[in-house]
């Protein structure tokens, strides 16, 4: 055999010779590699080898046996892999050839660091049976996996993803509670991410922990931390990041125990669009499993970043992610304002295919439903790389798009072995060959059967696994959970599981089956279930649920089972106590986003809701962000039980944080659910408001819908009138101007702008009725009404600095800048549009500074001044660009073409 061995020591030891992993059989064999590649390019003695390999109770004549352990090795690597030294043996390895010496050559340049941190497969020597090399080795290993993780930590924090690694964080801390360098990165982590009073109960936590288990206090460094916590020290704040040269780092989680697959895995080092789908559609053959590991390991090929959705094609607990809704988080995370992202779904693949079109990129789109789900979310190019995973073939993408169909079959019954043994170690499986084999035949190969079974076993040691094998054998079929050509009984297995559960235990996994959304938070589920957090442990341990930080999940085959177990349980009161609390939440971060408050009055929460406190409005707007899908799924599960005043609140409490986190589609919709809502309570203040608020969010959220949008306002407008509502008549008017004004029709936009102002003059709301004259002097003006227009801005800039407005100042001061501009006084434009600058400037909003800036660029040219016209369209152009407004770019860059032409004449 030519040997070029590759050997992996970071995860369970994992040997490949040309390309082909090389499976080390007995457990001798696996003790005497590892010590010998712990102490590479050193001689080992022969008797630190006997010592490995017995434990101090060597047979007669161990020198020979040893010997002939290393024929036997060489015969499997090559006959030059290891050499006879005088003492003992020595392995030569280049440091490529083993992640363990590649990781500290990769630790050596500051670029690399992610590079080094995706060669951990998980913990150390899991497949070798050896109690000494785990208890002398395993210490140093472990340390030097925190040492590549919390440097790749501090690169990640000094980009500013506090976000993306705030979960990862929080995992690491609870298996490493007394390590002080990862507790602080956590601490800082969630004080940038708007969570200071979870980073101060952190620091506690540690300070208790280190003085009940070492009599110590904290150090130095973290006790400098926790100060500039509690003072609000601006040192803290987040590394400022142009958007233009954002890299995402998306991907979850590095797979734990990832084995075999070494066909699958050359077929998309080859590049390229790859789908890898499930024969039949089954799930739970371990297609995102082995798309993320493969994402990680190859990491370093796309230094532009690795974009991640899960499309959630097959879930239960929903319908499949809308192709828009991931186009969005693509593009914010790539760098684009939420206000500048195009409302068209072909607008907005476009602005994704050109903002990557030069970039090396890798896109993860995981559980695809189909391949309308996912043409809208390719890349253009050849620069990027898109892995998909689906349990449907999507074969229209290999016509279309030059996909390679790579269909996943289960794992081979070396390789399901192989995963029990990185689950439950050597010894163990090789104590019960028969019962192995019994098992994975149960499992058919599918790593997640495989994964419940050997956490049940963890979780039972002394139970034989022919037990676990009988009772297997003896549950009952599931016909909707049957892997069918796999040969698998999924339901034979979660049966099994399910069985061993304490009551406690089984009562939460029921719940979370019912439970609306796609994942659940460690506070909502307190809610749902009025428990802590032992029975999620218990749950997770039998690998029922996956917990990533805060947040728990379950496989959509899980999540399908445990609904069915729920189906014949009262879960009505828990539920209701789950949507109580997402509800109680949100009515508090209205108050501190300053958000009016809702028509129809807040039921009292059933007993055991206890809403989660939000410090600021910065973690208002995270936690709603985070929350947002499950708030989507409570409301609409509110509507199918008929709990209506929920539908309608939910509705209210979301609608100024949908369009500030640019949520346009899920506006329109919560809104539909709302009116319907309305309608059954039969009131009609809160069928007026739904009618405009969905009429308004039709207008914003499809390029087409004037006409429906116009209907909802005119039903809003007919029936403020019958009930004198002249509040609501006043907001609808307002609506039907921004309509008008939206389809140009700038006569019409009038006249409901001044409707506008003359109810609100009427009801003697001075803040918002200097508003809406500013609104009657922009569309005056836009009709050629100049004169009048001033007139109305100048009354309405007096109202508003009576009032100290200063939003609304600035936007009057641009109103009449814009009018000066018209009328031909220059200068008195440049005037009114500075000190609309300066308020924007100090208000931090860039996004209408920059118009402003485009206007003083005007005036400067119409003076025939170039320089200057030059220099304040840059400066727009460079906010235009970074704000990613292409129509807004598109017009500048003419401007500055036609400057240069009259340059060259």
């Amino acid at each position: 055999m030519a040997a070029s061995p590759q050997y992996q020591l970071l995860g369970p030891l994992c040997v490949q010779v040309d390309g082909h992993e090389v499976t080390v059989t007995a457990a001798k064999l696996r003790i005497l590699l590892a010590t010998l590649l712990l102490r590479a390019n050193t001689v080992v003695s022969h008797d630190e080898l006997i010592e490995r390999l017995w434990e101090g109770n060597p047979p007669a004549g161990a020198r020979d046996t040893v010997r002939a352990y290393v024929m036997r090795l060489r015969n499997l690597l090559g006959r030059d892999t290891i050499v006879t030294a005088p003492s003992g043996y020595v392995i030569q390895v280049e440091p490529r050839q083993l992640d363990l010496l590649h990781v500290r050559e990769l630790l050596a340049d500051p670029d690399r660091v992610h590079e080094a941190w995706a060669l951990w497969r998980g913990p150390a020597l899991t497949n070798v049976p050896s109690d000494s090399l785990r208890r002398d080795e395993g210490p140093a290993l472990e340390e030097l996996r925190l040492h590549v993780l919390s440097r790749r930590v501090d690169l990640d924090l000094a980009e500013g993803r506090h976000v993306e690694v705030t979960a990862e964080l929080v995992g690491a801390v609870a298996e490493h509670p007394l390590h002080e360098r990862l507790a602080g990165q956590l601490m800082l982590a969630l004080c940038r991410g708007g969570r200071a009073a979870e980073a101060l109960e952190r620091y506690d936590v540690l300070r208790r922990r280190l003085a009940d288990d070492l009599g110590a206090d904290p150090g130095a460094e973290i006790q400098r931390l926790h100060q500039q916590i509690l003072t609000n020290d601006q040192a803290l704040t987040p590394p400022y990041e142009p958007t233009a040269t954002r890299v995402p780092r998306q991907l979850p989680a590095m797979p734990r125990r990832f084995t075999g697959r070494t066909r699958e895995l050359a077929a998309l080092d080859g590049g390229g669009a790859v789908v890898i789908s499930a024969i039949g559609g089954v799930g739970g053959v371990g297609k995102t499993w082995l798309a993320v590991h493969w994402a990680h390991h190859n990491a370093h090929r796309f230094p532009d970043g690795q974009l991640y959705v899960n499309l959630r094609g097959f879930d239960p607990a929903g319908p499949p992610m809308d192709p828009a809704v991931a186009l969005r988080s693509f593009l914010v995370a790539l760098g684009v304002d939420a206000g500048a992202i195009p409302r068209e779904l072909d607008a907005q693949s476009g602005l994704f295919r050109s903002m990557v079109a030069d970039k090396r990129l890798l896109v993860v789109l995981d559980n695809a439903r189909d391949s309308d789900q996912v043409v809208p979310l390719l890349p253009g190019g050849t620069s990027c790389t898109t892995v998909i995973t689906s349990r449907n073939r999507l074969a229209t993408l290999v016509v279309g798009h030059g996909a390679t169909l790579l269909s996943l079959d289960g794992l081979a019954p070396d390789e399901a072995r192989q995963l029990l043994v990185a689950w439950l170690g050597a010894e163990r499986i090789d104590a019960e060959p028969a019962a192995v084999a019994e098992l994975v035949d149960c499992c058919g190969g599918l790593p997640l059967a495989l994964g419940i079974v050997a956490a049940r076993a963890l979780a039972e040691p002394a139970t034989p696994l022919a037990e676990t094998a009988r009772q297997l054998r003896a549950s009952t079929p599931l016909d909707a959970l049957d892997g069918g050509e796999l040969g698998v009984n999924l339901r034979a297995v979660f049966e099994c599981s399910y069985r061993a559960l304490s009551p406690s235990a089984a009562e939460v996994f029921r719940l979370l089956g019912a439970a609306p959304g796609p994942d659940i938070s460690l506070a909502a589920a307190r809610n749902l279930t009025g428990r802590d957090t032992a029975e999620l442990d218990e749950l997770e341990r039998a690998h029922l649920v996956q917990r990533s930080g805060d947040r728990y999940r379950m496989h959509d085959l899980v999540r399908r089972y445990a609904a069915e177990q729920a189906a014949g349980a009262d879960t009505s009161t828990a539920v209701h106590r789950l949507v109580d609390f997402y509800m109680q939440t949100l009515r508090g971060c209205m108050a501190l986003l300053d958000l009016d408050p809702p028509q129809a009055e807040y039921t009292d929460p059933v007993d055991g809701c206890h809403p989660l406190p939000i410090a600021d409005a910065k973690s208002a707007l995270t936690w709603f962000a985070t929350e947002q899908h499950n708030m989507r799924a409570a409301q609409e599960m509110s509507a199918a039980v008929g709990w209506h005043e929920h539908v309608w609140l939910m509705a209210w409490c979301r609608k100024d944080v949908h369009y500030r986190l640019g949520l346009l589609q899920e506006e329109r919709a919560s809104w539909q659910l709302a009116l319907t809502a309305a309608e059954h309570l039969a009131r009609k203040p809160l069928v007026t408001t739904a009618h405009r608020l969905l009429g308004l969010a039709t207008i914003h959220a499809e390029a087409d819908g004037t006409a429906s949008a116009l209907d909802h306002l005119r039903q809003a407008l007919d029936l403020a009138e019958q009930t004198g509502d002249l509040a609501e008549q006043s907001r609808v008017h307002q609506g039907l101007s921004m309509m008008y004004d939206h389809e140009r029709d700038h006569d019409a936009a009038l006249r409901h702008a001044v409707r506008h102002h003359e109810i609100f003059t009427k009801l003697g709301d001075t803040f918002r009725g200097s508003r809406a004259l500013n609104a009657v002097g922009w569309c005056r003006a836009l009709t050629g009404d100049l004169e009048g227009a001033r007139a109305d801005c100048l009354t309405a800039l007096d109202l508003q600095r009576k009032g100290d407005d200063r939003d609304g100042m600035a936007a009057t001061l641009d109103s009449l800048g814009f009018i000066a501009h018209r009328l031909g006084d220059s200068h008195q434009a440049l005037d009114y549009f500075g000190q609309a600058l300066t308020i924007f400037d100090d208000l931090g909003n860039r996004y209408q500074g920059a118009d402003v800036l485009l206007h003083i660029g005007d005036v400067h040219r119409d003076l025939g001044d170039p320089a200057e016209s030059r220099r304040f369209w840059q400066e727009a152009l460079t906010l235009y660009r970074a704000q990613h407004r292409t129509a807004n770019v598109e017009q500048v860059e003419q401007r500055l073409r036609e400057l240069a032409d009259v340059d060259r004449r």
